[in-house]
């Protein structure tokens, strides 16, 4: 009698990541190795279905019809990359996600729950190493950027951040932190925010548009306000291009928040200076369409001290002197601070 070949599944999220579209290139080089037959599950994502607006997320229930399929499947062993799969589940709600492959056995991946065999990666050595090495370079002042922390791998490098820190005496705040939630609901967040807005024209506020690209609702007695993500480098846009997305009788907004943190490791001033001239280049060159230009940016207040070459809003101000309360009676600085930097919010028509 023929030895019984072994029925492997693997449960993944989306295969065209790059993350997945290895584990899945492995294991069937591993199956193939092993002799073992592989049926690989390429669902999506879940809990992502109201949390963001791109097009294909409100549809991944359709691919995660394929979870029942495995679950239902029969097959010897089942690995599940809970960690890519259910990362924006808490782990509540990857356990109750778990409850539908009851009666397999299962290993899972990127992950570890309770009661179940897992393989996951180290993620805290690294973390710590690199705490370590930046302390043996004289660095006091070490920040990270994190993602959400219900998801397991952004969690542990947290932590392994905080003992980091602390097993090199080295002072934590919680402005070293940085976040954030990269998503299309900004757009939606803001056309909102504009047309609801006292300097727009008179207009019925309604809740935002559950679509990226809705138009105002019929309550509105105002024009469609045209909100444009910034899809590319802001220096390489030109004037023409600003012009022809604002048709005429509308005029163009734009509204800037570049890096400025001292402790990043870039030139601000220099990158203010350059934004300066662009912003004047843009006004002077989008006068023969009959265009006025707003702007709106944030610019980090400038260092006093003598001697001191941190001075963001000074070169931007000369770059772009319209900004400029002083210059231009329209212009307005709002005083204001993120972090403990002071910062001044400049809104001018240039």
């Amino acid at each position: 009698m023929a030895e019984k070949r072994f029925n492997i599944g693997l449960v993944l999220s989306n295969i065209t990541d790059v993350y997945s579209n290895c584990v899945a290139r492995g294991a069937m080089k591993e199956a193939k190795k092993q002799n073992v037959d592989l049926i690989i599950f390429p669902g999506k994502y879940v809990g992502l279905e109201y949390r963001y607006l791109q097009i294909d997320a409100r549809y991944e229930y359709q691919y995660n019809v394929l979870f029942d399929h495995a679950a239902a499947a029969g097959l010897d062993h089942l690995i599940v990359a809970i960690g890519t799969i259910a990362y924006a589940y808490d782990t509540s709600k990857k356990l109750e996600f778990m409850k539908k492959f009851n009666g397999n056995r299962v290993m899972l991946l990127s992950g570890n729950l309770e009661g179940y065999d897992f393989l996951i990666y180290d993620n805290a050595t690294g973390i710590k190493e690199a705490i370590k090495a930046l302390k043996e370079q004289g660095k006091k002042h070490i920040g990270m950027m994190v993602g959400q922390l219900n998801n397991t791998e952004c969690s542990e490098r947290y932590m392994a951040y905080r003992q980091g820190m602390e097993e090199n005496g080295l002072e934590f705040k919680d402005s070293y932190i940085i976040t954030s939630d990269i998503s299309e609901r900004a757009v939606n967040i803001i056309r909102h925010n504009v047309e609801c807005s006292p300097l727009a024209q008179p207009t019925t506020c309604e809740p935002p548009a559950t679509a990226a690209h809705s138009l105002p609702t019929n309550n509105s007695t105002s024009p469609a306000i045209n909100i444009v993500p910034q899809l590319r480098d802001f220096f390489t846009y030109t004037a023409k291009e600003i012009a022809d997305a604002n048709p005429e009788g509308s005029a163009p907004v734009i509204v800037l928040n570049p890096p400025y943190g001292k402790r990043l490791d870039f030139d601000a001033p220099a990158l203010y200076t350059r934004i300066g001239k662009k912003l004047a280049e843009l006004a002077r060159e989008l006068e023969p369409f009959g265009k006025k230009l707003t702007v709106a940016i944030l610019a980090p207040n400038d260092d006093p001290r003598p001697g001191s070459k941190f001075t963001c809003t000074a070169n931007l101000l000369r770059e772009c002197p319209a900004l400029d309360p002083t210059n231009n009676p329209s212009a307005r600085r709002i005083a204001t601070s993120h972090g403990g930097l002071g910062l001044g919010a400049f809104i001018a028509q240039i």
